[in-house]
């Protein structure tokens, strides 16, 4: 029996091709053949009676019940993953951000074996020294928590908050995100917010110290037009320093290396230290795209660390052993830029402007004039990310427009989100738009398929390079 060559044409998506490839490697010719030729170099039944078929079908059992909920196949309508083309990686409107399929096998990994949670975290513990200079940390399970528990250890000082970084910690599925001022008030801390929503200068903070124990809270991003954001932060460190405060910068924008995003502000860990006492609560849902959890780091052991860790254990705020194995495997693709970029939140956030604006075109090309498509324009304007804290984020993306033919904007809308695999995008009174930087190359050729209402040939696929 001749396997096909191209097995990419045959199948449109990875696990179905490796779910139907595992059907057809099962089937008794092949097992015959395999069979035949271990005879010959003198192998009288491979692997026992019947063994080689019963891997195969298991292997196609644990891919349709795993692998395939990983890399988007619905195992049903209501729990489906489908394709983002909002624009958007960071919203309550998401379970969690993407992961690459490299990814989504690290945990798979995890899950499906026994591992050593002591050689797990021991491991994790080099990573995170190696990546981020800290010589203490612990994992939470999210940033509220990780801001909750430090203020709770630290009920005895004053919190300082510039108004302008009393953010909301978004988290992702939750719509009701609480805010830094919430979030202290609730674990018992004193906080004197100071300056106003649009700046916060150096004598807001000056006049509100006291003498008794202090702590200074500044967040990035937060609500400062970004060629103000610089020169806060530094008002803050010199004043951290001086004073001798505990300095806490939560970073939502965290990243492990130094990245060329236009239009992007990141902040490298390994950077993020002063002369200050700090400690850096660090998101690993967000930039990093990692699982939900919360890195808090520290390069001195001050009195309140022991407090955390007393009251983390007490609590049961640690993120599990199974976060924090896959956190430690996932931290191995973080060893270089490049493994970052192959992520999918990566991905979405390098990907050059010619190369999004060239799939657009070639979609918008295959969308014009379908039955449900009358015409198509491709635009590009920035994006924004986000929500909340990531408002004023933005990058520029390519935009393809759909302008149905007969149908309602709200008729074509659902129809996108009624699929097997939904496609949701964004509405306006006379067309609807797909914003590219979100989508995956991969799904190109499904929306193509989906909107235009048919075939798309082999050929079609869209380049993958960033």
């Amino acid at each position: 029996m001749r396997i096909p060559p191209n097995l990419r044409d045959m199948f449109p998506f990875p696990v179905e091709t490796i779910k139907q490839l595992s059907q057809l490697v099962g089937q008794p010719q092949l097992v015959n053949a395999l069979k035949e030729a271990a005879e010959k170099v003198g192998i009288k039944e491979p692997f026992g009676p019947g063994g080689v078929q019963q891997i195969f079908q298991q292997a196609g059992r644990w891919v349709d019940a795993v692998a395939g909920g990983f890399a988007g196949r619905p195992s049903g309508h209501a729990e489906a993953a489908g394709v983002n083309a909002t624009g958007e990686l960071f919203s309550p409107r998401w379970c969690s951000p993407p992961w690459a399929s490299m990814q989504s096998q690290l945990l798979v990994d995890v899950l499906s074996s026994y591992a050593s949670a002591d050689t797990s975290i021991a491991q994790l513990k080099n990573q995170i020294q190696k990546l981020t200079g800290a010589t203490e940390f612990m994992v939470l399970s999210n940033t509220t928590t990780a801001l909750h528990a430090l203020g709770a250890a630290d009920r005895g000082s004053l919190w300082i908050v510039p108004r302008v970084d009393c953010i909301k910690m978004p988290r992702f599925g939750v719509s009701g995100a609480s805010s830094v001022r919430d979030t202290l008030d609730a674990s018992g801390v004193r906080v004197k917010e100071v300056g106003s929503n649009q700046e916060c200068d150096r004598d807001d903070i000056a006049s509100a110290l006291e003498p008794s124990p202090t702590t200074l809270l500044v967040a990035s991003p937060n609500s400062l037009a970004s060629e103000d954001r610089d020169r806060h932060l530094k008002v803050a460190t010199e004043i951290a320093a001086e004073s001798n405060v505990c300095f806490v910068r939560l970073l939502m924008n965290a990243q492990f290396h130094k990245f060329n995003l236009a239009g992007l502000e990141t902040t490298l860990i390994s950077q993020a230290w002063s002369s200050a006492n700090d400690i850096l609560v660090v998101p690993c849902d967000q930039l990093l795209g990692g699982m939900e959890a919360c890195l808090v780091l520290t390069q001195r052991k001050l009195p309140v660390w022991q407090s955390l860790q007393r009251i983390t254990n007490l609590n049961g705020f640690e993120a599990s052993s199974l976060h924090q194995a896959a956190l430690s495997r996932l931290l191995r693709v973080y060893d270089s830029e490049d493994g970052w970029e192959n992520t999918g939140v990566g991905q979405c956030l390098t990907t050059s402007s010619d190369n999004l604006r060239n799939r657009a075109e070639r979609l918008a090309t295959q969308l014009a004039g379908t039955r449900r498509v009358e015409r198509t324009e491709v635009i590009s304007r920035p994006c924004r990310i986000g929500s909340g804290v990531w408002n004023q984020e933005k990058l520029d993306s390519s935009v393809v427009r759909l302008y149905p033919r007969a149908s309602s904007i709200a008729s074509l809308v659902e129809y996108l989100e009624g699929l097997e695999r939904p496609i949701w995008a964004n509405s306006h009174p006379d067309h609807v738009e797909l914003v590219v930087r979100t989508m995956d190359p991969d799904e190109d050729r499904y929306v193509a398929q989906c909107v235009g209402d048919e075939s798309i040939e082999p050929d079609a696929g869209t380049e993958n390079n960033s």
